[in-house]
């Protein structure tokens, strides 16, 4: 498979064109998010798809504000008094 060298850039140049550190393309590339070319013993990346990815949204999902809402609504109101102190534990 022969690959055009003017398609290929350094990990430094991949996080300037980015905005990130080199870091987090290099982590990106030991995850294989990024597809990886060692020529000579330097790793190179495809210019065209560093131009193209998508970071992933990430984290743990949100829970529905609807039923998280309510809940706390209902804690709160058998947890205090009407002044808004907590009752205390007899």
């Amino acid at each position: 498979m022969k690959i055009d060298p003017s398609k290929l850039i350094s990990q430094q140049e991949a996080a300037k064109m980015r905005g990130v550190s080199s870091q987090a393309i290099n982590a990106l590339m030991k995850r294989g998010r990024l597809t990886t070319i060692e020529i000579g013993g330097r790793k190179f990346l495809l210019r065209e798809e560093v131009e193209a990815f998508e970071p992933d949204v990430g984290g743990r999902p949100r829970k529905d504000k609807s039923l998280q809402s309510s809940k706390t609504a209902k804690a709160s109101s058998r947890s205090k008094t009407k002044s808004g102190k907590k009752k205390k534990a007899d």
